[in-house]
């Protein structure tokens, strides 16, 4: 955790951005779900496991697409 955190406010100066604590919290998450994961592998396959995780993912993130669909939609091919 110290390390990510040097990293981002390296990058982001002394000031701690929105930016930083979002890489701080993902950095969380991680270190919580991998160990976790890792469980669900004696039970079931990597692949049943991996579904499961970006099917949950998705879900969590339907909320947010209203907020983004503007620049979804009129992104350029090179974005």
């Amino acid at each position: 955790m110290t390390g990510v955190l040097v990293v981002c406010v390296a990058r982001a100066g002394i000031s701690l951005s929105s930016a930083v604590w979002i890489v701080v919290a993902a950095m969380a998450v991680q270190g919580i779900y991998h160990p976790h994961s890792r469980l669900l592998l004696y039970r079931y396959t990597a692949i049943e496991v991996a579904t499961h995780a970006m099917v949950a993912g998705t879900i969590m993130t339907v909320p947010f697409v209203p907020f983004g669909w503007s620049g979804m939609v009129t992104a350029s091919p090179q974005a």
